[in-house]
């Protein structure tokens, strides 16, 4: 019947539409910046599907030409499988029946049928988006520190649809985090290099980004002033929360674990600790307006050399545990609490 081809035809443009690729947020900052608990924010106030972090997004896409022509079914259908063996759908699958209290998948056929184009970046979306509604979320994002190293990747594969949340610490307690975990620089020298470049790479990019695409937020001033914080949030996302949910996120970091959780430094650095590192990141501490101890700090062309040596040795120690095949160490946790920050 005429009538009902209309109908067909138009709930089939209507399904089309719908999968269109849509907005989505990627929250980065140095690795202990605080990343975590703003990612457990916009789960639990924003309505973001925010699952672990997306190590394999930019990975993939440097390494696209393995699977070949995507238009071909079974090149996409080999790199949907691909991606979906990656840690962070594994940490899904096996751990967050426990952490959200109902299971949670997201297999190959979910994502080939939320699939908005056959490209890379509609089966980054599609992924993204199959995770949001497991779950139980309407918005798309991910954050992931490591997204710092590439953000140029990003903005080619989601050139207008992408926006970015950047959280900032400051770089000695970052330095102070960093030193407890076992993927973590050792020395203060070399944390305060990668923080200073973490800094430089975030300010490059926001230099070119307009505003409503881009926000950073000092890791301090949302513990210090949640409130605030969360009214600058909700204007840049355009997502308004109740009074009620306000009140509660305020109350939820004003009385956590995490309320005093910054000026460690103060009670944990030496005076040397404070030249190494101030030779190396001082003008950043200076530009996000964190207090500096020693302005002249100078660092010797000795220490310079020794520190970055014993740190380039244990990333390539790295790299040969891995290719011998011994554990990896350091894994990134899921969010393992399904409430509360």
């Amino acid at each position: 019947m005429p009538g009902g081809s209309v109908l067909s035809a138009e709930k089939k443009a209507e399904t089309e539409a719908s999968k269109q690729i849509g907005p989505v947020l990627f929250v980065l900052g140095s690795p202990r910046s605080g990343t975590t608990l703003l990612s457990r924010i916009l789960l639990y106030y924003f309505d973001y599907g925010m699952g672990p972090e997306g190590h394999w997004i930019v990975p993939f896409a440097k390494r696209l030409g393995r699977f070949g022509d995507l238009e071909e079914p079974q090149n996409l259908r080999r790199l949907v499988e691909a991606v979906l063996s990656e840690e962070m759908f594994k940490i899904v699958r096996e751990r967050y029946e426990r952490a959200h209290g109902w299971a949670m998948d997201v297999t190959p056929e979910m994502v080939l049928e939320a699939l908005p184009e056959r490209s890379y970046r509609g089966v980054v979306y599609a992924a993204l988006l199959c995770l949001t509604k497991e779950l139980r979320r309407s918005r798309v994002g991910n954050k992931n520190p490591g997204f710092t190293q590439d953000l140029d990747v990003l903005d080619r594969l989601f050139p207008t649809e992408a926006k970015y949340l950047c959280v900032v610490r400051d770089g000695r307690d970052v330095t102070l985090s960093m030193k407890e975990q076992p993927w973590g620089q050792n020395s203060w020298y070399a944390n305060a290099r990668f923080w200073a470049e973490c800094c430089e790479k975030i300010e490059r990019f926001r230099s070119r980004m307009p505003p409503e695409r881009l926000l950073l937020v000092r890791y301090e001033d949302l513990l210090r002033d949640p409130e605030g914080s969360s009214r600058t949030i909700e204007e840049f996302l355009d997502h308004r929360l109740s009074d009620a949910d306000r009140a509660r996120l305020v109350e939820e970091i004003t009385q956590g674990s995490r309320s005093r959780n910054f000026d460690k430094w103060r009670d944990r650095m030496k005076p040397y600790h404070h030249r190494l590192f101030e030779s190396a990141a001082g003008k950043w501490l200076e530009y996000y307006a964190y207090e500096r101890v020693n302005v002249t700090a100078r660092s010797y062309p000795w220490e310079r050399g020794f520190f970055m040596t014993l740190e380039y040795g244990r990333r390539a120690w790295g790299r040969v545990r891995t290719a011998l095949g011994f554990p990896q160490t350091g894994k990134p946790t899921p969010t393992d609490r399904p409430g509360g920050l």
